[in-house]
C-alpha cells in the first residue's frame, strides 16, 4: 500500500519563519531570547522548531485585551464574476 507521507515533524528556521509569516532573523531573536522553543542539532545556528511551537509562541504574542484578528467578508460582486455587464442580447 503506497500512503503519501506525513509533513514533516520539525522545521527549518526558514520553514519556522514561513509558517508564521515573519523573518528568519525574528525567529532567530526569539529563540535566542527564550520567547520562543526550539532545539540546537550540530552547528552553532542550526536548529529546529516544530509547528506547534510556533503556533504557541504565536498566540503567547496576542495580548489579553486584543482578540485575533479578522478578515472582513468581501461584498459580492456579480459583475466581478462575468455577471450581468449592463448589455441586453
Amino acid at each position: 500500500m503506497n500512503r503519501p507521507m506525513p509533513p514533516p515533524a520539525w522545521l527549518t528556521v526558514v520553514e519556522a519563519a514561513q509558517h508564521a509569516r515573519c523573518g528568519t532573523k525574528l525567529i532567530y531573536r526569539e529563540v535566542n531570547a527564550g520567547r520562543l522553543q526550539a532545539v540546537r542539532v550540530g552547528g552553532r545556528r542550526e536548529i529546529r522548531l516544530t509547528a506547534a511551537w510556533v503556533d504557541n509562541w504565536l498566540l503567547a504574542t496576542i495580548p489579553a485585551h486584543q482578540p485575533p484578528a479578522t478578515i472582513p467578508a468581501q461584498p459580492h460582486d456579480a459583475a466581478a464574476e462575468g455577471g450581468d455587464h449592463g448589455s441586453t442580447p
